[in-house]
């Protein structure tokens, strides 16, 4: 059985199957932008009071992993998600609502807390724990929602609340929907996670050194060790054979460690084709490779 504490990979995937609508479209930036790549290619508001996101399944799904990809909102800003048995069009039967949720996971801000006894009581953010506006520079920032359990649902609708955002509208280049696949292992100790070196560098000729510095991607790479046949076969192995390199699929390191939800996740691409290593007739072992996708 799976530790919470397991990653969550983003497969089986249901984005593609989504009709997006939503409250209001600013021209050239359709609700439907949030069900393709690349991130730049966005939603946009006309405005920021009573915003909402809905989603209409091509037929009912079970999902329980929900990623906010390459938004805009700001610090204060707070969501409600909302499931429903029925279409986007009628949505009366609920299923599923964070704002009555027991337990419900990171709560509805959309900034958790990333700071605790590290900062100092001079800096900005010492009282609320937060990232302050100034260090939301050159990054893609993602918020994943992980639900206390699989849900069947038809349609959802996703409310949003950010009447502080000094943009005055709001900006989103997916909502990423899928089952959420928590494998029955853990990743190995000695995993490794950072950012892929994308700055551009010119040394002029008297040597000074001139920077563009360009959106950083995460990867990760790690191991899930001795996985029983059955399950490294019918997800990991159906991961590479279904998504290739070429399909993204959300990742989360560890969906109860709120505190780094925001470092740790991403939406990610393999970035080879790594093999299963078989140990024992009855288990693989699993390589984990892939990078952040824009």
């Amino acid at each position: 059985m799976s530790s919470d504490r397991n990653p969550v990979i983003g497969f089986p995937r249901f984005t593609e199957n989504i009709t997006f609508t939503a409250s209001s479209v600013a021209a050239d930036y359709p609700a439907a932008n949030l069900g393709v790549l690349p991130l730049a290619q966005i939603w946009e508001s006309t405005g920021l009071s009573g915003e909402w996101i809905k989603g209409d399944l091509d037929k009912p799904r079970a999902a329980r992993f929900f990623m906010i990809c390459r938004h805009n909102l700001s610090i204060t800003a707070t969501f409600r998600l909302r499931l429903y048995d029925d279409d986007a069009a009628t949505q009366s039967q609920l299923v599923f609502d964070s704002d009555t949720a027991e337990n419900f996971i990171g709560g509805n801000e959309v900034w958790p807390l990333v700071y605790g006894d590290e900062l100092e009581w001079e800096d900005d953010n010492w009282l609320t724990g937060k990232y302050t506006e100034d260090e939301l520079s050159d990054t893609v920032w993602y918020r994943p929602i992980w639900l206390d359990r699989i849900y069947l649902f038809k349609s959802f609708r996703l409310d949003i609340t950010d009447d502080s955002n000094t943009d005055g509208v709001l900006r989103i280049g997916m909502i990423d929907v899928s089952q959420g696949w928590q494998p029955s292992r853990g990743i190995v100790p000695g995993h490794e996670s950072g950012f892929e070196e994308r700055t551009s560098t010119v040394t002029a000729h008297g040597g000074v050194d001139y920077h563009e510095r360009l959106n950083k991607k995460r990867y990760f790479r790690g191991t899930l060790p001795f996985l029983p046949r059955d399950e490294a076969k019918g997800k990991a192995f159906e991961l590479l054979r279904q998504h290739d390199t070429d399909v993204p699929f959300a990742w989360l390191l560890d969906p109860t460690d709120t505190k780094h939800w925001l470092r740790d996740c991403f939406l990610a691409k393999n970035e080879k084709l790594s093999a299963l290593q078989r140990g024992h007739r009855s288990y693989e072992t699993v390589p984990l490779n892939h990078k952040e996708t824009f």
